[in-house]
């Protein structure tokens, strides 16, 4: 029991306690007054969660919008219909809605999300393959120039000795995804000012030997364009003389 006192009066008040519906109301207090409330016990929603290996961890369930802290499979919850989402990092995620009016199991068995490649094709500004290329995915390194991963957004760096690093990204869904990445010598804008404008209305400042290739920044984005084929291409850092 709890005692108080209070002047007389009418008075707000709300009882809560963990697993028991929570109780409001107002109390009249002329003289010594006794207030009898019971508690009533919500049921209990657990889920039994498994993937390939067995019983799954590193789980995230929502329900409603209430976030459970992870790997925590039951949770007292109001009668009546309640939505839940079950999440695992790799896996699809399970949406239900159900009618809960007493404790309830629910039985989930995850599905791996299928994984996809992600390629990367890695030329010069002429076109030409380039090899010996550090690759790194997420700040992942790569061995290779392709990878499969599950779908979702991932940056990506390219680096080669001589080159100018290149900082991109890459979003996968539910195909394969070729990356086209164009690489340019650290001096290849080192040249005299050109005023170039009017090709794509961008403050473009330096050209390439061959009149191909132009740099220039707005912002703090730095990009090159083919005059040929009208792409531009972000690079970082800044190409400078």
């Amino acid at each position: 029991s709890y005692t108080l006192q209070a002047e007389a009066g009418v008075y707000d008040y709300k009882i809560k306690k963990f697993g028991y519906a929570t109780v409001t109301g107002k109390a009249v207090i002329v003289e010594n007054e006794t207030l009898n409330i019971v508690l009533t016990k919500l049921p209990v929603l657990t889920f039994n969660i498994s993937d390939e290996t067995g019983a799954a961890t590193d789980v995230k369930i929502t329900i409603g919008s209430e976030q459970l802290a992870k790997d925590v499979l039951s949770y007292p919850v109001y009668p009546g219909v309640v939505d839940y989402t079950v999440r695992k990092y790799g896996y699809q995620s399970v949406r239900k809605t159900i009618v809960v009016n007493a404790d309830k199991t629910e039985e989930i068995t995850l599905q791996k999300m299928q994984e996809h490649t992600i390629a990367f094709n890695v030329t010069d500004a002429d076109g030409m393959p380039l090899s010996g290329v550090a690759l790194s995915l997420a700040n992942v390194n790569l061995s290779t120039n392709s990878i499969d991963t599950i779908p979702g957004f991932y940056s990506y760096s390219v680096k080669k000795e001589g080159y100018i690093p290149v900082h991109e990204a890459v979003f996968l869904e539910a195909e394969n995804v070729k990356v086209d990445v164009v690489m340019y010598p650290t001096d290849y804008f080192d040249y005299e000012l050109v005023i170039i404008n009017d090709i794509t209305n961008l403050p473009f400042s330096k050209v390439s030997p061959n009149g191909k290739y132009l740099s220039g920044n707005w912002g703090t984005r730095n990009a090159v364009h083919n005059t040929e084929t009208g792409e531009s291409q972000s690079i970082t850092p800044a190409a400078t003389s």
